[in-house]
Order: structure tokens, then sequence, then C-alpha cells
């Protein structure tokens, strides 16, 4: 349970990351200090 639990955060955080590159039209950075 604490696994799935886990899972579904790290999903959420990168569905919230991708809306976000869709929103300002930017392309996938891996150095995210940047941002």
């Amino acid at each position: 349970r604490c696994a799935k639990v886990a899972l579904v955060a790290c999903m959420r955080v990168l569905i919230v990351r991708l809306n976000a590159m869709v929103r300002d039209g930017t392309c996938w950075r891996t150095d995210t200090a940047q941002q």
C-alpha cells in the first residue's frame, strides 16, 4: 500500500510538471535549477 501511495504521488508531480510545460510551451529540462 505504501508503495502504491508513493507511486501515485510521483505520478501527480510528473503530471503537474507536464501540464506546466504544455502551458508555457517549453521543452523538458533535466536541470530544474533554472526554473
